[in-house]
Protein backbone atom coordinates (compact mmCIF):
# COMPACT_ATOMS: atom_id res chain seq x y z
CA UNK A 1 0.00 0.00 0.00
CA UNK A 2 1.29 3.29 -0.70
CA UNK A 3 1.75 5.96 2.08
CA UNK A 4 -0.48 8.90 2.49
CA UNK A 5 -0.29 11.11 -0.58
CA UNK A 6 1.98 9.25 -3.04
CA UNK A 7 0.27 8.00 -5.88
CA UNK A 8 -0.90 4.15 -6.61
CA UNK A 9 0.60 1.48 -8.57
CA UNK A 10 0.09 1.61 -12.16
CA UNK A 11 -1.45 4.75 -12.58
CA UNK A 12 -1.45 6.77 -15.81
CA UNK A 13 0.83 9.56 -16.61
CA UNK A 14 0.22 13.72 -15.93
CA UNK A 15 -2.62 14.59 -17.77
CA UNK A 16 -4.48 18.06 -18.45
CA UNK A 17 -8.19 19.01 -18.01
CA UNK A 18 -9.22 22.41 -20.52
CA UNK A 19 -12.06 24.48 -18.45
CA UNK A 20 -13.48 25.51 -21.73
CA UNK A 21 -17.84 25.85 -20.64
CA UNK A 22 -17.82 29.02 -19.73
CA UNK A 23 -20.55 31.57 -21.66
CA UNK A 24 -18.10 34.62 -21.88
CA UNK A 25 -20.45 36.85 -21.07
CA UNK A 26 -18.27 39.49 -20.14
CA UNK A 27 -16.00 39.65 -23.41
CA UNK A 28 -19.68 38.95 -25.25
CA UNK A 29 -17.77 35.56 -26.59
CA UNK A 30 -17.00 32.18 -25.37
CA UNK A 31 -13.32 32.66 -24.92
CA UNK A 32 -12.24 29.22 -26.43
CA UNK A 33 -13.39 31.02 -30.01
CA UNK A 34 -11.15 34.17 -28.73
CA UNK A 35 -7.68 34.13 -31.42
CA UNK A 36 -4.64 35.60 -31.20
CA UNK A 37 -2.21 34.98 -33.94
CA UNK A 38 -4.86 33.01 -36.06
CA UNK A 39 -5.07 30.64 -33.90
CA UNK A 40 -7.95 30.37 -31.18
CA UNK A 41 -7.27 30.18 -27.58
CA UNK A 42 -8.08 26.68 -27.47
CA UNK A 43 -6.42 25.52 -30.30
CA UNK A 44 -3.21 27.73 -28.65
CA UNK A 45 -3.65 25.62 -25.42
CA UNK A 46 -3.57 21.89 -27.18
CA UNK A 47 -0.61 23.18 -29.10
CA UNK A 48 1.62 23.72 -26.18
CA UNK A 49 -0.38 20.52 -24.65
CA UNK A 50 1.24 18.64 -27.64
CA UNK A 51 4.40 19.91 -27.67
CA UNK A 52 4.56 19.60 -24.13
CA UNK A 53 3.66 15.65 -24.51
CA UNK A 54 0.98 15.75 -22.18
CA UNK A 55 -1.80 13.75 -22.62
CA UNK A 56 -4.51 12.17 -21.79
CA UNK A 57 -6.85 15.62 -21.84
CA UNK A 58 -10.11 16.16 -22.06
CA UNK A 59 -11.69 19.63 -22.97
CA UNK A 60 -14.96 20.10 -20.64
CA UNK A 61 -17.59 22.87 -22.97
CA UNK A 62 -20.86 23.74 -22.68
CA UNK A 63 -23.54 22.16 -25.74
CA UNK A 64 -23.48 24.92 -27.63
CA UNK A 65 -19.81 25.01 -27.94
CA UNK A 66 -19.84 21.00 -28.28
CA UNK A 67 -20.01 21.08 -32.90
CA UNK A 68 -17.75 23.92 -33.15
CA UNK A 69 -15.01 22.35 -30.67
CA UNK A 70 -14.88 18.89 -31.92
CA UNK A 71 -13.49 19.39 -35.25
CA UNK A 72 -10.62 21.25 -33.54
CA UNK A 73 -9.91 18.90 -30.94
CA UNK A 74 -9.86 16.32 -34.07
CA UNK A 75 -7.52 18.13 -35.56
CA UNK A 76 -5.19 19.15 -32.84
CA UNK A 77 -5.34 15.03 -32.37
CA UNK A 78 -4.06 14.70 -36.28
CA UNK A 79 -0.99 16.78 -35.43
CA UNK A 80 -0.09 14.32 -32.86
CA UNK A 81 -0.18 11.03 -34.40
CA UNK A 82 2.68 8.79 -35.25
CA UNK A 83 4.57 9.59 -38.76
CA UNK A 84 4.07 6.80 -41.44
CA UNK A 85 7.68 5.83 -40.53
CA UNK A 86 7.09 5.53 -36.95
CA UNK A 87 8.65 9.51 -36.15
CA UNK A 88 6.99 11.10 -33.17
CA UNK A 89 4.14 13.43 -33.84
CA UNK A 90 5.37 16.76 -35.81
CA UNK A 91 5.06 18.62 -32.76
CA UNK A 92 6.69 16.27 -29.95
CA UNK A 93 10.57 17.53 -31.34
CA UNK A 94 9.72 20.74 -30.05
CA UNK A 95 10.22 20.43 -26.09
CA UNK A 96 12.95 18.09 -26.32
CA UNK A 97 15.80 20.88 -26.33
CA UNK A 98 14.01 22.83 -23.85
CA UNK A 99 13.48 19.82 -21.12
CA UNK A 100 16.49 18.71 -21.36
CA UNK A 101 18.05 22.34 -20.15
CA UNK A 102 15.42 22.16 -16.96
CA UNK A 103 16.29 21.56 -13.39
CA UNK A 104 14.55 19.69 -10.98
CA UNK A 105 12.22 21.99 -9.05
CA UNK A 106 12.60 23.27 -5.66
CA UNK A 107 11.38 22.34 -3.18
CA UNK A 108 -19.05 14.94 -8.61
CA UNK A 109 -22.15 16.61 -8.25
CA UNK A 110 -25.47 15.25 -10.33
CA UNK A 111 -23.93 17.29 -13.63
CA UNK A 112 -21.38 14.35 -13.75
CA UNK A 113 -23.59 11.56 -14.54
CA UNK A 114 -24.81 13.33 -17.13
CA UNK A 115 -21.43 14.46 -18.75
CA UNK A 116 -21.45 13.70 -22.88
CA UNK A 117 -18.86 12.46 -24.41
CA UNK A 118 -18.03 13.93 -27.61
CA UNK A 119 -15.35 12.96 -30.27
CA UNK A 120 -15.18 13.49 -34.06
CA UNK A 121 -18.77 13.20 -34.41
CA UNK A 122 -20.37 14.80 -31.04
CA UNK A 123 -23.65 12.82 -29.73
CA UNK A 124 -24.69 12.77 -25.92
CA UNK A 125 -24.03 9.89 -24.00
CA UNK A 126 -23.13 8.83 -20.35
CA UNK A 127 -20.60 10.09 -18.68
CA UNK A 128 -17.68 7.83 -18.53
CA UNK A 129 -17.31 5.91 -15.07
CA UNK A 130 -13.89 4.62 -16.22
CA UNK A 131 -11.33 7.18 -17.58
CA UNK A 132 -11.43 8.22 -21.21
CA UNK A 133 -9.81 5.85 -23.45
CA UNK A 134 -9.15 8.30 -26.02
CA UNK A 135 -5.90 10.90 -25.36
CA UNK A 136 -7.74 14.19 -26.64
CA UNK A 137 -11.58 13.94 -25.67
CA UNK A 138 -13.85 16.43 -25.15
CA UNK A 139 -16.52 16.25 -22.76
CA UNK A 140 -20.09 18.47 -22.08
CA UNK A 141 -20.66 20.25 -19.23
CA UNK A 142 -24.83 19.93 -19.01
CA UNK A 143 -24.82 22.62 -16.33
CA UNK A 144 -21.96 25.20 -16.64
CA UNK A 145 -23.99 27.67 -14.68
CA UNK A 146 -23.14 25.79 -11.63
CA UNK A 147 -19.68 27.63 -12.05
CA UNK A 148 -16.29 26.30 -13.13
CA UNK A 149 -15.57 23.77 -10.72
CA UNK A 150 -18.61 21.69 -12.24
CA UNK A 151 -16.44 21.57 -15.25
CA UNK A 152 -13.29 20.60 -13.09
CA UNK A 153 -15.43 18.03 -11.36
CA UNK A 154 -16.26 16.46 -14.76
CA UNK A 155 -12.58 16.58 -16.12
CA UNK A 156 -11.47 14.99 -12.98
CA UNK A 157 -14.23 12.53 -12.87
CA UNK A 158 -12.70 11.46 -16.34
CA UNK A 159 -8.98 11.39 -15.90
CA UNK A 160 -8.84 10.24 -12.36
CA UNK A 161 -6.63 6.85 -13.45
CA UNK A 162 -3.74 9.63 -14.06
CA UNK A 163 -0.85 10.32 -11.27
CA UNK A 164 -2.03 13.79 -11.88
CA UNK A 165 -3.30 16.83 -13.73
CA UNK A 166 -2.53 20.12 -15.12
CA UNK A 167 -6.42 22.11 -14.62
CA UNK A 168 -6.40 24.61 -17.58
CA UNK A 169 -8.97 27.71 -17.98
CA UNK A 170 -9.35 28.03 -21.53
CA UNK A 171 -8.84 32.04 -20.82
CA UNK A 172 -5.04 31.31 -20.10
CA UNK A 173 -3.67 31.19 -23.99
CA UNK A 174 -0.53 32.97 -23.63
CA UNK A 175 1.40 30.49 -20.67
CA UNK A 176 4.43 29.13 -22.95
CA UNK A 177 5.87 25.62 -23.68
CA UNK A 178 8.73 26.04 -21.35
CA UNK A 179 6.28 26.84 -17.93
CA UNK A 180 4.32 23.34 -19.31
CA UNK A 181 7.57 21.99 -19.31
CA UNK A 182 8.95 23.12 -15.88
CA UNK A 183 5.73 22.03 -13.97
CA UNK A 184 5.87 18.45 -15.80
CA UNK A 185 9.36 17.99 -14.45
CA UNK A 186 8.39 19.89 -11.05
CA UNK A 187 5.43 17.26 -11.00
CA UNK A 188 7.51 13.96 -11.82
CA UNK A 189 9.87 15.17 -8.84
CA UNK A 190 7.04 15.71 -6.47
CA UNK A 191 4.40 13.73 -7.34
CA UNK A 192 2.43 14.33 -3.83
CA UNK A 193 2.04 17.77 -4.15
CA UNK A 194 -0.02 20.73 -5.46
CA UNK A 195 2.25 22.41 -7.99
CA UNK A 196 1.46 26.47 -8.67
CA UNK A 197 3.60 28.80 -10.93
CA UNK A 198 4.77 32.10 -10.32
CA UNK A 199 6.07 35.05 -11.67
CA UNK A 200 7.84 37.63 -9.66
CA UNK A 201 6.54 36.07 -6.77
CA UNK A 202 2.55 35.95 -8.20
CA UNK A 203 0.92 32.52 -8.60
CA UNK A 204 -1.35 31.80 -11.72
CA UNK A 205 -2.34 29.18 -13.67
CA UNK A 206 -2.25 26.10 -14.05
CA UNK A 207 -1.85 24.31 -11.79
CA UNK A 208 -1.11 20.58 -11.10
CA UNK A 209 -2.80 18.52 -9.16
CA UNK A 210 -1.75 15.10 -7.30
CA UNK A 211 -4.07 12.09 -7.60
CA UNK A 212 -4.78 12.16 -3.90
CA UNK A 213 -6.98 15.27 -4.23
CA UNK A 214 -8.97 13.65 -6.71
CA UNK A 215 -11.47 12.40 -3.81
CA UNK A 216 -12.35 15.74 -2.82
CA UNK A 217 -12.84 17.43 -5.44
CA UNK A 218 -15.39 14.61 -6.85
CA UNK A 219 -17.05 14.73 -3.44
CA UNK A 220 -17.30 18.28 -2.97
CA UNK A 221 -20.55 19.61 -3.62
CA UNK A 222 -21.36 21.84 -6.51
CA UNK A 223 -20.90 25.52 -6.17
CA UNK A 224 -17.65 25.43 -4.11
CA UNK A 225 -14.20 26.32 -5.48
CA UNK A 226 -11.07 24.26 -6.04
CA UNK A 227 -9.55 27.08 -3.85
CA UNK A 228 -11.61 25.94 -1.00
CA UNK A 229 -11.41 22.39 -1.80
CA UNK A 230 -7.84 22.23 -1.82
CA UNK A 231 -7.23 24.16 1.55
CA UNK A 232 -9.21 21.63 3.25
CA UNK A 233 -6.64 18.74 2.14
CA UNK A 234 -3.53 18.21 4.08
CA UNK A 235 -0.77 18.35 1.27
CA UNK A 236 2.34 19.87 0.34
CA UNK A 237 2.18 22.93 -1.71
CA UNK A 238 5.39 23.95 -4.19
CA UNK A 239 4.99 27.33 -5.94
CA UNK A 240 7.26 26.65 -8.97
CA UNK A 241 9.32 30.20 -10.13
CA UNK A 242 8.71 30.63 -14.15
CA UNK A 243 9.58 33.52 -16.30
CA UNK A 244 6.62 33.57 -17.98
CA UNK A 245 3.90 36.46 -17.64
CA UNK A 246 1.29 33.91 -19.72
CA UNK A 247 0.59 32.72 -16.57
CA UNK A 248 -0.98 35.65 -14.71
CA UNK A 249 -2.76 36.80 -18.19
CA UNK A 250 -6.19 36.31 -17.68
CA UNK A 251 -8.96 36.89 -20.17
CA UNK A 252 -12.32 38.40 -18.81
CA UNK A 253 -12.56 41.88 -20.30
CA UNK A 254 -12.32 42.96 -24.24
CA UNK A 255 -9.63 45.15 -23.01
CA UNK A 256 -7.38 42.63 -21.50
CA UNK A 257 -6.94 41.09 -25.03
Amino acid sequence: MPKSGEPEPGLAAIGAVILAAGSGRRIGTPKLRLEAAGRSYLELILDRLGEAEIAPVVCIVSADQAEWAGPRLAAARRLDDPQPEGAPGRRQAAASSLLSNLQPAEAPGRQQAAASSLLSNPQPEEAPDRPCAAEWSLLVNPHPALGMFSSVQIGVKALQACRGLFIIPVDHPFVMLPTYLQLKQAFQHHPDAVIKPAFQGRPGHPIVLPHFTFAAVLTAQPGTCLREVLLSVHMRRITLAVNDKGILRNINEPGDR
